[in-house]
């Protein structure tokens, strides 16, 4: 406690004394790693289901993978990647506007139920995503 009386009071952060130079030295491990793409662009998609109430995040996921099959989305398959969620990372444009209508289909099954919830998933165009800048 002595040794924060010196300090004074400035307009400045003030800084801890000693830090850094107690304690017991940890060895961290990151999943940290370095990225170079070829791509200049990439382009950031917003995606959003209707109903909105019965798209609740399990099934997110799971229209996320009947979509995968769905021909209006397999031409896009190979150059997408989502959070099964609410994001869309396209290293191409997609068409806009973009709505897919889909019957959900349970886990397990392989055809919609006759009376399969409908959802329409819109993909929505938010930015390009530079990716020079992560290259340097």
């Amino acid at each position: 406690m002595t040794s924060f009386r010196g300090l004074g009071v400035r307009d400045e952060m003030p800084l801890r004394p000693g830090f850094g130079t107690l304690g017991t030295p940890q060895t961290l491990r990151t999943n940290f790693f370095a990225v170079k793409t070829t791509k200049r662009t990439l382009y950031d998609y917003d995606v959003s289901f209707t109903p909105a109430a019965q798209a609740g995040r399990d099934r997110k996921a799971r229209i996320f993978q009947i979509l995968e099959n769905h021909p209006q989305y397999q031409p896009h398959v190979g150059y997408v990647a989502h959070d099964r969620s609410q994001r869309l990372v396209s290293a191409a444009k997609l068409p806009q506007p973009l709505a897919i209508e889909l019957k959900f289909i349970e886990e397990g099954e392989t055809t919609a139920r006759a009376d399969a919830l409908t959802f329409t998933v819109t993909f929505k165009f938010v930015r390009e995503l530079d990716m020079n800048a992560l290259n340097q």
